[in-house]
């Protein structure tokens, strides 16, 4: 019981000075694919007409 509870401090310490065993990922920006318009932003203007969800290509958008 002792062993396990010792080699998990020696681990956690070893990560929190050495750093992280992993690289970032990716290591150069993705370049965006054809078709790609961008990343959706909520407007706090939103009066409910629905014309976001007539306009959404993929049909993520429902106004209920």
């Amino acid at each position: 019981m002792r062993k396990p509870k010792i080699r998990e401090l020696k681990e956690a310490f070893r990560a929190l000075f050495e750093g992280a065993d992993t690289t970032g990922f990716p290591l150069e920006p993705v370049e965006p694919v054809e078709g790609y318009r961008g990343k959706p932003e909520f407007q706090e203007q939103c009066i409910g007409c629905g014309a976001c969800a007539e306009v959404c290509p993929s049909g993520a958008i429902e106004l209920s």
